[in-house]
């Protein structure tokens, strides 16, 4: 799959040892908890009021798809990791043959998730989520023009709108389309005071992704 992006997939270091599927929920939402009070930068909430409320449009897209609700919710997790974590992440990105341009939360997300043994979709979605966003520029003129003044400003330095060929090899891709849905649950959870589930109530969403993923 191309997602448009100018570096390739990772390969991710090992998962952590004996980590069940309930231990790393457990690790994945205090993650969340506990670093994610910081301002969404631009927007008027929270990083982690960001995360719930795309995880809440997205469970009310497609309530019975676990890993379609489990990328809304972990779309950013590459902003909230510790930087012990990230320097590693780095590393291992860079390490890879040819350049990889310039690493994004998306692509450091993405290899942190597979790492831990979250399902192919669930990374794909993950890694596309910036991607997705210069598509919809390219081929949705009222899609650009509905972002917000802080999505727009960050667009210019995530490269920009596709090329007419980034497009093409975009389509060709797997799950491209719920990449598109899932970056406009990205761009609309930007409310102040929306009231919608917490942590908690994806636990057994992530639960059941780490089950998937690891058989």
């Amino acid at each position: 799959m191309s997602t448009g992006s100018s570096f390739s997939s990772p390969t991710p270091p090992a998962s952590p040892p004996k980590m069940t599927p309930s231990s790393t929920a457990t690790h994945i939402l205090t993650l969340l908890t506990e670093h994610g009070e910081a301002d969404y930068i631009g927007e008027p909430i929270t990083q982690l009021a960001h995360s719930l409320q795309c995880a809440h449009f997205a469970a009310l897209q497609s309530p019975h798809d676990d890993e379609y609700i489990a990328a809304a919710l972990l779309h950013d997790i590459g902003q909230f990791l510790p930087a012990s974590t990230l320097a590693s992440l780095t590393t291992s990105i860079q390490s890879m043959d040819g350049n990889v341009g310039r690493i994004g939360h998306e692509a450091l997300g993405a290899s942190y998730l597979r790492s831990l043994s979250f399902p192919p979709k669930v990374v794909a979605l993950v890694e596309a989520h910036v991607p997705a966003k210069r598509f919809l520029c390219a081929v949705e003129k009222e899609y650009y023009n509905a972002l917000s003044s802080a999505s727009k400003a960050s667009l210019r330095f995530q490269g920009g709108p596709m090329s007419e060929e980034e497009v093409r090899a975009w389509k060709e891709g797997e799950w491209w389309e719920e990449m598109c849905r899932l970056r406009k649950c990205d761009d609309a959870a930007k409310e102040v005071d929306l009231e919608v589930a917490g942590v908690e109530a994806y636990r057994e969403v992530i639960e059941r992704c780490l089950e998937v993923g690891r058989t």
